[in-house]
């Protein structure tokens, strides 16, 4: 395809960037990230002989290949099982499968756009024991594997073979969510509660590479003693990739689990929504059981105009998309699907496309998830009672013939009702923020808006995009608009205190929400991205700010700096900034500005608070 070409064929490149041959040689200065070992490479590509030195005879031909761009896929560490909610509540078995893989090898996981989800090593325990005894080495940032999602590789003959088209094609494009799990991963249609065991899972998207996710069982890479330690080679590849020896105990890795497309109206739209797993708590017959799940939003779809009607015709081109996922880990199959929800005024409400995350809460710390958020790309936003509850008609979470009942998306938060502006997408998860106690507890709810899916595209007149916080008491009788909440933009409006909550107009006329709302002791903080300067975005690279807030009741988030956008934007500089929230070792929270030139800026929180692992309370994705 046209990413191969343009990395691989001199023709495209200037002589003096690449050599006349491409081939894996010395003496072609290694062109080429990994070397396809086929016979028959892709229609349009010769087969080429390859001529490593000392390379013994009968090697198959093949051809150079670079690593794909990386272009939307976040990566994803899988470190060793520590989940902490577990180990506190001490699941049976959980505390030994803790032990046994504490000392697993680090890898991390990234899609890339030449059709495959690549895992990378980042971290071998004890074997640099010079600089790393008894800890982990930084990695050698060598590929473990690859993998290439069966949807990813139907497509291959079409959008490889020649000429190549127009666009470059998207492949593995998606995000992955990560977690630990009891289930039967080897059973043949129907799990077995006696085999079920603990496990580490991944499950990811295509995002524009197409609508299906995939799970992957990634627990054990390499064959280990009684203590967890690598046998032989540490340096070598991971022992159980092809299933290894008896200690990997029969287990390929990674194991291909299950793929998932959904294709019954409303369809699964592009898998842009990175998945979240967890463990919920469903009522089957009389009593109760645990599932483990992924939850995510049925996907974008790039036909749909925001604002656009909204029918359950199969023609309809609001048909993909526009739904909540709840699948099963053990098995892959759809649990529950919502494609529509109920206002405060108990008006049935369809949902738009839902290509943002779901952000979700255990917020009683019994382990289950309890509640989660979405919004769509009409400005609503989505709260999902994930509860179980044997009063409601039908039983919310109550397995019948196989899937879930009960379930309703409520509409806390209507971007569009009594306003003239259009439509305000909402493309990212929101955070989540205890504010009480109670039962629920009252949480609040802070999002951006803006067209993430077309950065340069200008706003309508007048509708510069928001920042918002909604404060959710678990109201069922209101749906917020945006006359409810309190008018925070400077020149314009001030913080204060309010029972329902605030919002901020964007500085500039074009700007979009870039990020997830990260929240770091009591402030709130997201990026956003305008391609603003001289009204003409292409002579610029645009520009990127990161906003901050106090929770409480929208003050700036740098008040030294003088009175007015000061207090509250900091600029990121020219093109598109990224920002990300991670734990240093010793528990201190480090908010990172990731700026287009690749320099970094971290913020620290001192080490004054105790964190625990992923804890929902402390910190976001």
């Amino acid at each position: 395809g046209s990413r191969d070409e343009i990395l691989n064929d001199p023709s495209v490149k200037p002589a003096s960037l690449v050599p006349a041959t491409i081939g894996p040689g010395a003496a072609q200065n290694q062109q080429y990230s990994y070397y396809f070992q086929d016979d028959t490479p892709p229609p349009g590509l010769a087969p080429q002989v390859r001529t490593d030195a000392g390379t013994p005879p009968g090697v198959p031909n093949g051809y150079p290949h670079k690593l794909g761009d990386i272009f939307h896929s976040e990566a994803a560490v899988v470190d060793p099982p520590r989940f902490f909610p577990y180990l506190s509540l001490n699941l049976p078995g959980y505390g030994a499968f803790v032990d046994k893989h504490a000392k697993r090898r680090r890898i991390i996981l990234v899609g890339s756009n030449d059709g495959f989800l690549h895992g990378f090593d980042t971290g071998v325990w004890n074997r640099d024991t010079v600089n790393y005894n008894n800890a982990f080495d930084l990695g050698t940032g060598r590929e473990i594997f690859a993998f290439a999602p069966p949807d990813i590789i139907s497509g291959f003959p079409s959008v490889l073979a020649l000429p190549p088209p127009a666009k470059p094609p998207y492949f593995v494009d998606g995000s992955m969510g990560v977690a630990d799990a009891f289930v039967d991963t080897a059973h043949g249609g129907t799990p077995v509660p006696a085999n079920r065991a603990w496990r580490t899972l991944v499950v990811g998207g295509l995002r524009q590479g197409g609508s299906s996710y995939y799970a992957l069982d990634a627990t054990q890479p390499d064959d280990i003693d009684a203590a967890g330690l690598i046998i032989g080679n540490k340096d070598a590849a991971p022992g159980c990739l092809n299933g290894g020896p008896a200690s990997c105990g029969g287990k390929k890795y990674p194991e291909i689990l299950w793929t998932l497309t959904d294709t019954t109206v409303p369809k699964m739209g592009e898998t842009w929504s990175r998945p979240v797993l967890g463990r919920i708590k469903v009522i089957n017959g009389v009593g109760f059981e645990d599932r483990y799940v992924a939850i995510f939003g049925g996907g974008f779809d790039p036909n749909y105009t925001p604002g656009a009607p909204i029918t359950t015709a199969p023609a309809s081109t609001a048909t993909r998309g526009r739904s909540i996922y709840i699948v099963d880990l053990e098995t892959g199959q759809i649990l529950h699907k919502s494609s529509a929800g109920v206002d405060g005024a108990g008006l049935a409400v369809n949902l738009a496309p839902v290509p943002s995350a779901v952000a979700a809460a255990d917020y009683d710390d019994d382990g289950y998830l309890d509640i989660a958020y979405v919004g769509d790309v009409n400005g609503r936003m989505w709260r999902f009672d994930l509860t179980p509850d044997t009063t409601a008609s039908p039983k919310r979470g109550e397995l019948v013939a196989g899937k879930l009942q009960g379930y309703k998306p409520y509409l806390l938060y209507d971007g569009r009702a009594n306003t003239t502006k259009p439509f305000q997408p909402i493309f990212f998860e929101p955070g989540i923020v205890f504010l009480s106690g109670g039962t629920p507890p009252t949480l609040g709810i802070a999002f951006g808006t803006g067209d993430r899916s077309n950065l340069i595209a200008p706003n309508p007149v007048g509708n510069n995009n928001q920042f918002l916080f909604v404060i959710d008491a678990g109201q069922t009788n209101l749906t917020y608009d945006i006359s409810a909440l309190r008018n925070i933009t400077p020149g314009v409006g001030s913080p204060g205190s309010s029972s329902t909550g605030y919002f901020l107009d964007y500085q500039s006329t074009n700007e979009k929400t870039t990020s997830s709302v990260f929240s770091t002791r009591g402030y709130l903080s997201l990026v956003t991205f305008t391609p603003d300067a001289g009204n003409n975005p292409c002579t610029t690279d645009g520009k990127s700010f990161r906003y901050r807030f106090f929770f409480q009741n929208g003050g700036p988030g740098y008040p030294t700096q003088p009175p007015g956008w000061a207090q509250y934007q900091q600029s990121a500089g020219p093109g598109l900034a990224s920002a990300v929230q991670s734990t240093s070792p010793i528990g201190d929270t480090i908010d990172s500005l990731f700026f287009a030139g690749g320099a970094i800026d971290q913020q620290t929180t001192g080490g004054t608070v105790n964190r625990i692992n992923k804890n929902w309370k402390e910190l976001q994705p």
